[in-house]
């Protein structure tokens, strides 16, 4: 297969894009050991701390990068430009002067993360598929559902089978009805995985069709959809939920940077004015790098400091979680391969 069927190249997308998903898992497995029968999924005993730490950094610094994208291109800033300026600013204000907007908006992010990092499989599945000259909206919601089902959904499922005690801390927001959802919980698990396996054979049936209408499947998308899938199913099954969450944010991380330096690194060096200088290349990635590695520094640094510390308001929370909000709500309109923008 030639590097047209590919974004970058061959090389470059399978190290950083296609099997990053393996790449990851084998990295943390060689450091942490499966869960053994009866540990806690929430707590697991074996998970370095500089594990923790080193991927909370490589997280938090993908978060900061979609503003290379955002702002540094300009064709992408001159479309959008209210929600480049005076949104976020709304948006800090509200969360840093009422906390229980604060809050409340917490939880909603961690769902919202999670659907991101589907969404940003779904997109390079269609890539791949555009790649071979398919009409971009034909199959565009099979592979939508197929990406919830295989990146998201076992999560929610493994949930459902949580010990008593850690399905209570997780739920306790329900009170006294979370008895009840624990004691419904596990009779839900058979019926969430028919489910899942009769939308795997829908999706393949109504792909079928689409291949003797003419459609063309891309491989590297049958790649990427099956590593992620089967990647994120062995470790719910098999790691805690510390681990899963590690996995998959390495992996998306990492084709997250991949992806903007390959489409904004012309932007990067002409908005940094190094057009001039020999190898301007590595000092846009030294300048860029440098700069999401220290922000990602001081929201560890800043981001659990206590409301009572900032007078009752959550300021730096309130900054750090604005950030997040706008990473996941950019990368929803500022790549569209519908829009031939990627």
């Amino acid at each position: 297969m030639s590097d047209s069927y590919y974004i970058r190249s061959k090389l470059y997308d399978r190290l950083f894009l296609i099997y990053i998903p393996l790449i990851a898992f084998c990295f943390v497995a060689a450091i942490v050991p499966m869960r053994n029968p009866g540990e806690s999924f929430l707590n697991p005993p074996n998970t370095p701390v500089w594990l923790i730490s080193g991927a909370s950094f490589i997280i938090f610094m993908h978060v900061t990068l979609v503003f290379v994208r955002s702002h540094f291109n300009q064709t992408v800033y001159s479309k959008y430009p209210i929600r480049f300026t005076l949104i976020p600013i709304v948006i800090f204000l509200a969360l840093a002067l009422n906390n229980n907007l604060y809050l409340l908006v917490i939880p909603i992010t961690y769902i919202w993360d999670e659907m991101h990092s589907a969404l940003q499989t779904f997109g390079l599945g269609r890539i791949y598929d555009s790649k071979l000259g398919n009409n971009p909206l034909v199959g565009r919601r099979l592979d939508m559902g197929l990406c919830f089902f295989i990146e998201y959904y076992p999560h929610i499922t493994r949930m459902m089978i949580l010990p008593h005690d850690e399905f209570v801390k997780e739920l306790e927001v329900f009170g006294s009805y979370t008895q009840i959802i624990y004691e419904l919980a596990p009779k839900l698990v058979s019926p969430m995985v028919l489910i899942g396996i009769c939308y795997i054979l829908f999706y393949t049936y109504r792909y079928y069709k689409l291949v003797q209408g003419g459609y063309k499947i891309s491989s590297n998308k049958v790649l990427i959809y099956t590593l992620t899938g089967g990647v994120t199913i062995f470790t719910v099954c098999n790691y805690s939920i510390i681990e899963a969450l590690i996995i998959g944010n390495l992996y998306h991380s990492i084709q997250y940077f991949a992806i903007i330096w390959f489409m904004e690194k012309k932007n990067i060096i002409k908005k940094l004015k190094l057009t001039k200088l020999n190898y301007s290349y590595i000092f846009g990635i030294f300048i860029v790098g440098t700069s999401i590695f220290m922000l990602a520094l001081l929201r560890l640094s800043t981001e659990s400091i206590t409301f009572d510390i900032t007078n009752n308001l959550p300021i730096f929370g309130a900054f750090w979680l604005t950030t997040s909000i706008l990473h996941f709500w950019y990368d929803g309109f500022i790549w569209s391969v519908r829009r031939k923008e990627v």
